[in-house]
């Protein structure tokens, strides 16, 4: 059995034990995840700033105060904030390893409350760093420092032609941020950012992220600051 198929099938299994032991679980275009609630790597460091039911969201400054804050939380100074994107549905924020250059988690803040959780899909399913699948870095064919089979090129590559059959109104940014187990890169329409998706760096597998919404700005890449 090759490596690719190997981790696809245990990545379905870790997810249908996920299914039975946690709930609150959708589909997306390429596989299973988790839509809501918590995760154990990540524990609620967010902060309440009101019900949300009046519709009103929090600040671009308190969810970065609040993206900080969760860093924080885990006690590492290896851990940066390196990206905080404001979306409709809520912001997302990319974790990074100071040391390395190699981004470690993603993670939601809710607009309407400041409360924290982590990102479904790949970050859960396909990190074998910080997410569910975390225990296959200590298989022989997984690489300690997150080197993959597939590089960014290729990664870009299988995005944009998966967004040729799929969206054909989109294309990949040239921007791939590397994880653990997997690429994230954003869809770009007009030459604007329309959305994201991931690429799985052993197997290939595309993962749209359907969860967003639509974007709004960018208020932190790179570890600089956007209006």
């Amino acid at each position: 059995m090759n490596t690719r198929r190997l981790v696809s099938i245990l990545t379905v299994l870790v997810a249908v034990a996920a299914i039975v032991g946690l709930g609150g679980w959708g589909f997306s275009r390429s596989g299973w995840g988790m839509m809501g609630g918590g995760y154990g790597m990540m524990g609620d460091y967010g902060r309440s700033y009101g019900s949300g039911e009046s519709g009103e969201s929090i600040s671009n400054e308190e969810a970065t105060a609040v993206a900080q804050n969760v860093i924080a939380g885990y006690r590492n100074p290896d851990l940066e904030v390196a990206e905080i994107m404001a979306f409709s549905n809520h912001f997302y924020v990319q974790a990074r390893e100071k040391s390395t250059g190699r981004y470690a988690f993603e993670f939601l803040i809710d607009r309407g409350n400041g409360r924290t959780h982590a990102e479904p899909g790949p970050n859960m399913m396909w990190n074998t760093k910080y997410g569910h699948m975390s225990w296959l870095r200590w298989l022989p064919w997984v690489s300690a420092s997150g080197e993959m089979s597939i590089s960014r090129e290729e990664a870009r590559k299988i995005a944009q032609e998966y967004l040729n059959r799929t969206r054909s109104d989109l294309v990949v940014d040239d921007e791939t941020d590397a994880f653990y187990g997997y690429y994230t890169l954003h869809t770009m329409r007009d030459g604007k950012i329309a959305g994201m998706l991931s690429v799985n760096g052993e197997t290939g597998d595309v993962w749209i992220h359907t969860w967003h919404g639509e974007f709004i700005g960018m208020l932190l890449r790179g570890g600089d600051e956007h209006e």
